[in-house]
C-alpha cells in the first residue's frame, strides 16, 4: 500500500506506529503548538496529494482540543488533495450523550458525528464505541463508520498470559451495557459468564448487585468493561466478587480513561491481573489493538 499514509497526534504515537507498520505505509507525527491565547496550530509535515490518509488520534484528558485538532487536520487534508481519508478514534469521546435524558439536553455524539461529516472524513474506525440508548452507532454516523471490538485482542492476552483458568472462572460484568463484552469475552474463553445490575449513585460511588445467581463452580472471575475512569464501579464489582468467595480475580477493558484516583485504585485492589487495550495510552495500556486496526483499515483503502 504505497499509497497509504498513516499521521498521528503525540498521544497517539504508539498505536499508530505500530498500526502504520502492519500496514507498510508511511508514517508521521502532526506537527502541533498552542499558541499562548490557546488557539492550535497544526502542519502536516508530508505530502498527501493523491493518497489515502488516516489520521489515528488519541482523545484524552485534553479532550476538546484534541477534537478540534483532529477537526483541522481531517479539513486540511481534504483541502491538500487527499484521495481518502479514514478516520481512526480508538476512543470515540461524548458517547454517552447519545440520548436526552432530560429536556434541552445536548444530542453530544449526534454533533460530534456532524462535525466528522462536514470535514470530510470518508470513514470513520472506532473501537468499542460507548452508546447508552443507542446499539448500532451507524445511527447516529451512517453507513461509514465501522466499530470495531478489542474484546478479541483482550481474549488473546487472557490465553497466552492465564492459560491455566480454563473453566474454572467466571467472566463478569459490572453492568447490563458490559453484557456485549461479557458474553463475547465468556464466548472467545469457552466460560460462562454472568451480568451484575448497577446503580449510579455519583461519580465514584456505585452500588452493584447480582441479578442472577453464581455458578457454583466458578473459583475465579474476570471482569470485562469497556471503561475504566475512576476506578468505582471495578471496585464495588470486586468487592460483591470477594463476598461470594472468589478472591482471584482479574479485570480487563477496552479504554483506560482513568483519572489519577482511578489509577491508584485499581493497583490497590490486590488483583492477580489487569490491563487494558492501547485505545488510550496510560501505565496498564498492555493489549495492543493494532492488528484491529489494520485489518479494518485494509478494508476501507
Amino acid at each position: 500500500m504505497s499509497s497509504l499514509v498513516v499521521l498521528s497526534n503525540e498521544k497517539g504515537f504508539n498505536l499508530a506506529r505500530r498500526t502504520a507498520y502492519l500496514l507498510n505505509a508511511e508514517f508521521a507525527v502532526i506537527e502541533q503548538k498552542t499558541f499562548p491565547d490557546g488557539e492550535l496550530y497544526l502542519r502536516i509535515p508530508l505530502d498527501v496529494r493523491g493518497k489515502i490518509v488516516v489520521p489515528v488520534w488519541s482523545i484524552k484528558e485534553e479532550i476538546n482540543n484534541d477534537l478540534i485538532s483532529l477537526m483541522l487536520v481531517l479539513d486540511t487534508l481534504w483541502d491538500l488533495g487527499a484521495n481518502k481519508v479514514i478516520s481512526v478514534v480508538p476512543y470515540m469521546p461524548y458517547a454517552r450523550q447519545d440520548s436526552r435524558f432530560k429536556d434541552g439536553e445536548a444530542l453530544s455524539i449526534v454533533t460530534i458525528a456532524k462535525l466528522l461529516r462536514a470535514v470530510h472524513s470518508d470513514y470513520v474506525v472506532t473501537v468499542d464505541m460507548h452508546l447508552h440508548r443507542i446499539g448500532d452507532p451507524r445511527f447516529v454516523f451512517g453507513e461509514k463508520i465501522i466499530n470495531v471490538s478489542g474484546v478479541d485482542a483482550i481474549a488473546d492476552y487472557i490465553k497466552n498470559r492465564h492459560p491455566q483458568l480454563g473453566g474454572k472462572a467466571i467472566v463478569v460484568g459490572p453492568d447490563e451495557e458490559s453484557e456485549q463484552w461479557a458474553s463475547r469475552l465468556g464466548m472467545l474463553l469457552g466460560l460462562k459468564w454472568v451480568v451484575l445490575e448497577k446503580e449510579r449513585y455519583s461519580a465514584e460511588e456505585v452500588e452493584v448487585k447480582l441479578r442472577e445467581s453464581m455458578p457454583r463452580e466458578a473459583e475465579k472471575a474476570i471482569i470485562i468493561d469497556d471503561i475504566i475512569s475512576t476506578g468505582g464501579t471495578i471496585e464495588s464489582t470486586v468487592n460483591l466478587i470477594r463476598k461470594l468467595g472468589l478472591n482471584e480475580i482479574y479485570v480487563y477493558c477496552t479504554h483506560p480513561v482513568l483519572s489519577a484516583s482511578g489509577l491508584y485504585k485499581i493497583v490497590s485492589l490486590g488483583l492477580a491481573d489487569y490491563a487494558c487495550t492501547n485505545t488510550l495510552p496510560s501505565p496498564i495500556s498492555t493489549i495492543d489493538v493494532s492488528g484491529v486496526l489494520a485489518s479494518s483499515i485494509k478494508s476501507l483503502a
